[in-house]
């Protein structure tokens, strides 16, 4: 592992944190997330990656998928991600924590630090692969006592049961039975639900009959394994425009196959979005108004091949 600039480790975890706490204006704030993120060292768990890359403000893929025009199968997520949903998740020293997608075990040691040392943490993920992973360098790094098991993280984990916090790192699309069973009365549950084609971070508190969210947060995720609610697929030959949609949608796929071929029509909405509006809450209001709003995803050669022009600015 090396680095370009001259900057130790420490520096460059600083700077870090430093620009997340800059660039956030959601008001987020637990300086013990602060101090955790401060202080365990991400590229510890990521030793493949430069250091640099590893104090980026991105996700690192540790899993490829052997599609390659498919998703990874397991990556570390991004830190400014990272830091909202612990913040999200308020966990407290002595509290009992259980994790569902175990990536690199980086977010495992961010529990662990923030629980104590008379705290306990568990992680999980479906695949071996991710879990032999997260336990050498959970190891290496001092965390053998966060405990990793390897099974379907919507069953949760019983046996270490009842929860304070549970927190998914995995793009849900609903909430497992099982993790109400297993999480106290009074603990709260961090999962990113995927909606519409996005993945919006919720917080719940666990009432006596219900679960009430308190926060919701745009965020991206990869989809759990196991669990299927959305649909996607190509709407050009060359494979460089897809469409996302969830299973209630009723998309005619084959209807939309040409449209990107067809001569343009410009119509603006009547939606507008104020000086110090997120983009995001635009697109929740209208995904959860409007039943067809989904999601596109182009590559960068269909700009160049014509199909997906920049779209002009509003005068």
């Amino acid at each position: 592992m090396n680095t370009t600039t001259g900057a130790s480790p420490e520096d460059l975890r600083n700077r870090l944190v430093d620009a997340i706490l800059k660039e956030d204006i959601s008001g987020l704030r637990d300086a013990r997330v602060e101090t955790a993120m401060r202080t365990v060292p991400r590229h510890a768990f990521l030793p493949d990656a430069p250091l640099e890359e590893a104090y980026a403000n991105k996700s690192v893929t540790i899993k490829e998928n052997p599609d390659e025009d498919a998703l990874p199968l397991s990556c570390a997520s991004q830190p400014d991600v990272v830091h909202f949903m612990l913040v999200q998740l308020a966990v407290r020293e002595g509290e009992n924590v259980f994790e569902i997608g175990a990536g690199t075990g980086y977010n495992a040691a961010l529990l662990k630090h923030l629980t104590g040392k008379s705290g306990q943490v568990t992680t999980c993920d479906i695949d071996p692969d991710v879990t032999a992973y997260t336990r050498r360098m959970l190891d290496a790094n001092g965390y053998e006592d966060v405990r990793v098991v390897t099974r379907d993280g919507a069953l949760g984990a019983p046996e270490f049961s009842p929860y304070d916090r549970m927190i998914a790192t995995v793009g849900m699309w609903d909430l497992p039975g099982a993790w109400w069973d297993q999480l106290a009365v009074g603990g709260r549950l961090v999962v990113p639900l995927r909606w519409r084609g996005l993945s919006r971070a919720v917080a719940f508190q666990r009432e006596e009959r219900r679960m009430r969210s308190d926060s919701v947060k745009m965020c991206g995720f990869l989809p759990v394994i196991g669990q299927d609610g959305e649909r996607n697929d190509y709407i050009d030959d060359d494979r460089l425009v897809r469409l996302y949609w969830d299973e209630d949608q009723s998309i005619a796929l084959d209807l939309l196959r040409d449209v990107l071929t067809q001569p343009k029509s410009v119509a603006w909405t009547d939606v507008t979005v104020g000086p110090v509006e997120s983009f995001d809450g635009v697109w929740l209001r209208l995904s959860a108004t409007e039943r067809a709003t989904c999601r596109i995803t182009v590559k960068p050669e269909a700009m160049e091949a014509g199909l997906h022009p920049p779209p002009p600015r509003p005068p």
